[in-house]
């Protein structure tokens, strides 16, 4: 059986990362968390190969292994199809420049990070709508 709706939030904010997943449960989805940048790639890896799909990726900022610019370039080099894996970068650079380059490279949406969760919330529903 194909698991859908899956939801992989890559943020070392404990917190945060538990308040998005909260309300996107509430909302029907299906939530993977990871603070760590080697981890969620291994769990996208694992993905091609079992009946999980992803829906989406949301990378908050920096991991503890490495930064998220990285975890979105090695995760493209996993899944290039930006239709098929649509990955929101949220990130406190406010730089256009930083913004453009980030989409360049793979992201699909940038947010500017806020403690407004329900900004992200959603992004990810205009980005992975659920099907009615």
């Amino acid at each position: 059986m194909k698991k859908e709706n899956i939801v992989l939030i890559v943020d070392q904010d404990h917190t945060r990362k538990n308040n998005i997943s909260s309300r996107l449960r509430m909302m029907g989805y299906s939530t993977e968390l990871s603070s760590s940048g080697f981890q969620a790639i291994s769990l996208l890896e694992e993905s091609n190969t079992s009946s999980k799909v992803y829906k989406l990726v949301v990378i908050v900022g920096e991991s503890e292994d490495m930064p998220g610019r990285e975890i979105l370039l090695l995760m493209r080099q996993v899944n290039d199809n930006k239709k098929r894996l649509p990955i929101l970068f949220v990130n406190p650079e406010n730089d256009p420049t930083h913004i453009i380059q980030v989409i360049k490279e793979g992201a699909n949406d940038y947010i500017v990070e806020t403690q407004n969760d329900g900004q992200i919330v959603t992004k990810i529903q205009k980005l992975a709508p659920l099907a009615t």
